[in-house]
């Protein structure tokens, strides 16, 4: 796998007048070049991966004033612009065809293993994708002071963004010639056998065509009153709602088009940041609640043209709902030491979702629909925690400053898989990072650092795929395991 990606921007401010004026030029490219060992075993089956390409131009104006004590503003444009060449590729090996075959057919053909290995060995179905984006925005944003402790911040910003799309899917050997339909190599029954191997793959070609585009208006605003009771303590609420714009997607089996609705979202929160026994404990906590309307997610649809008989498609779920607190404390003893501790209870449902495909350990009439709603969101640990100690002690040595730190994080159980399958589910666990490290120059210009991440090793997966009938449960996202290295950081 093969990955590079850069940028570059730029930042320019002007004092015009009574305020300043900013301009943010930036670009930035990825080039993403998979090819996977697919079905993750030792036999020769398939390799695959996507082959992309991203190219990104953004610019943003803005001008900051304060036209009066009460009032600060911040209004400006934004406009970006972003193309990506996205390319699906899967190859066939030697070990393809009696992997995917049927009983019968594997039977009809055990007796000549060449043309079991010819039914698919060498073809390459490919699939590409082509959407681009785009987006310019109006924003303005002002603090309103009414008093020295009473604060209100109000925030709007209007979008308008055009999205639009390509797809092809072709099919070929490696060798970029025609796949053809075998005539020869054994009986007539062998050889129908082997090309009905080829058949129940459902391979699919259509030409490249392009998708009617999407131009949409979205609005995204916030309040947020804050009230500074002292100098130690400050509390404040909000409400903000914004919205992700439509999604252009394309049905595998045939390239016509589907359309993903806005995700649209309201949150509301309350909450304190506070200092006490002489600024040696700080405790900030923080209430909200969130609704979520047309979430866009990936999910799987029943689709029987496919060989597996579901498709992955990136869609709408009605309804979700998040509400909790996270609360973050630390306590300074000294100058020297810091211990901190934070954590989130995070209930997170579906609040509607009625109509989800059900996981595929689900099986005859019961598959047809299944009730997702009130269940704990894909990838949503109910509670999350994290804790950690900091300890710099200087040495008196050509003015150096030792450092030794310890992080710990811990999460509850989470199912992973789209469909809540339970064959999703990642157990509680627990990963910490340490280090030791000397810190050189004012405000710690060089640091050269011992760290030692995951230093426990602890193994867990942060993507699962459900089985299917031609694949075991797929543990994707691992993990990073332990790693010990040096580090050295510098500031300019």
């Amino acid at each position: 796998m093969l990955t590079k990606n850069g940028g570059v921007s730029g930042k320019l401010d002007w004092d015009i007048g009574p305020g300043t004026l900013t301009s943010i030029s930036s670009y930035r490219e990825l080039h993403f070049d998979a090819n996977n060992d697919s079905d993750e075993t030792k036999f020769d089956i398939n390799v695959g991966g996507t082959l992309v390409d991203t190219k990104q131009y953004a610019e943003e104006l803005r001008y900051a004033w304060s036209p009066t004590k009460w009032l600060d503003n911040q209004t400006g444009t934004f406009l970006m612009h972003t193309q990506t060449d996205s390319l699906s590729r899967t190859t066939y090996g030697q070990d393809a065809g009696a992997f995917y075959a049927t009983t019968a057919r594997y039977n009809a053909l055990a007796a000549n293993q060449g043309l079991l290995r010819s039914s698919l060995n060498g073809i390459a179905s490919k699939t590409l994708t082509t959407p681009w984006t785009d987006s310019l925005a109006f924003f303005d944003q002002a603090n309103i002071h009414f008093t020295d402790k009473a604060t209100l911040t109000l925030g709007i910003r209007e979008t308008f963004e055009s999205k639009g799309s390509g797809t092809s899917a072709t099919l070929n050997t490696v060798d970029g010639s025609a796949v053809n339909a075998l005539t020869t190599g054994g009986t007539v029954a062998e050889i129908a056998a082997a090309n009905g191997i080829r058949t129940d793959q459902k391979f699919k070609q259509y030409a490249y065509h392009p998708a009617n585009g999407v131009d949409s208006w979205s609005t995204s605003w916030l309040a947020n009153p804050s009230y500074k009771i002292n100098d130690d303590l400050m509390v404040y609420a909000s409400a903000a709602g914004g919205e992700k714009s439509a999604s252009i997607q394309f049905n595998s089996s045939d390239g016509s088009t589907l359309y993903v609705k806005p995700e649209k979202t309201l949150d509301f929160e309350l909450g304190a940041k506070s200092l006490f026994l002489d600024k040696k404990v700080m405790l900030n906590a923080n209430l909200y609640h969130t609704t979520v309307t047309d979430y866009q997610a990936t999910t799987n649809v029943v689709d029987a043209s496919t060989q597996t008989g579901y498709r992955s498609v990136l869609g709408n779920i009605p309804g979700i709902e998040a509400m909790g607190v996270e609360i973050d404390t630390a306590y300074y003893p000294t100058s020297n030491l810091t211990l901190n501790a934070g954590g989130n209870y995070n209930h997170a449902v579906y609040s509607d979702w009625k109509t989800a495909t059900c996981p595929t350990e689900i099986t005859g009439a019961a598959a047809a629909n299944c009730d997702n709603t009130g269940k704990q969101i894909v990838g949503a640990p109910v509670l999350t925690g994290i804790f950690g100690v900091d300890y710099r002690q200087p040495i008196g040595f050509y003015g150096l400053t030792a450092r030794a730190w310890a992080n710990t994080v811990v999460r509850t159980g989470q199912n992973l898989e789209a469909n809540l399958s339970q064959y999703g589910k990642q157990d509680a666990y627990q990963v910490t990072d340490i280090g030791l490290g000397l810190l050189k120059g004012s405000k710690n210009k060089y640091e050269l650092n011992l760290v030692g991440n995951n230093i426990f090793d602890t193994k867990y997966t942060t993507s699962i795929n459900n089985f299917s009938s031609t694949g075991t449960v797929g543990y994707d996202g691992i993990g990073a395991r332990r790693y010990v290295g040096l580090l050295f950081r510098s500031t300019f």
